[in-house]
Formats: structure tokens, C-alpha cells, sequence
């Protein structure tokens, strides 16, 4: 049981990215979401559209938040990689044919 990020996981990430850098393009901002969504293009672009304008000082907030969620994902990453190569190392203890 533990966290996994996947690539799916950063499209929605970029969408906000986007946002937050002044993309107002339903329909682009729609292509760049989770495709796990259960939602249709259709249904992303209407709700993408609501907000065509964001306030300047809400883009910048945005702009944070997206950055330091780039930055814990960058984190888990790197530890799941650790872990990884550490169960890697403790199961091949001891055996000449694991490539350490």
C-alpha cells in the first residue's frame, strides 16, 4: 500500500499550470486534463469556460500552489526511485547475479 504518481496524474497538473500562466482556451485546457476523468470533452470545455477570466492576484495564487504540488510530486517520485532500489539491494544480498 503506498502512493503512486503516475503520468496521468501531471496532465491535470499542467491544465492548472496553464491556467495560472493566462491560457483562457476551454478546449485547450480541456486536451491537457486526466483522460481517467469521467467526464466528456464536452463537459470539460463548459466547465473550463466558466472561468475565462481569472483575477490577477488568483492567477498568481494559483501559480503557487501549481509549483509547490510540482514540487512534491518531483519528492514522492525520488523516494518511490529510493525504495525501489533499496528492496532492489536488500533482496539481492548475497546473490552474484543481482545488478546492483
Amino acid at each position: 500500500m503506498g502512493c503512486r504518481t503516475t503520468a496521468g496524474g501531471f496532465a491535470s497538473l499542467t491544465a492548472a499550470r496553464e491556467k495560472a500562466n493566462g491560457e483562457t482556451n476551454p478546449t485547450s485546457l480541456a486536451a491537457l486534463t486526466d483522460k481517467k476523468l469521467r467526464a466528456t470533452q464536452a463537459q470539460l470545455c463548459d466547465a473550463l469556460s466558466a472561468c475565462t477570466e481569472l483575477n490577477p492576484v488568483y492567477r498568481r495564487l494559483l501559480k503557487m500552489v501549481v509549483e509547490e504540488l510540482q514540487f512534491l510530486v518531483q519528492q514522492i517520485l525520488q523516494l518511490e526511485q529510493e525504495m525501489a532500489r533499496a528492496s532492489t539491494r536488500r533482496q539481492c544480498s548475497g546473490s552474484p547475479r543481482c545488478p546492483v
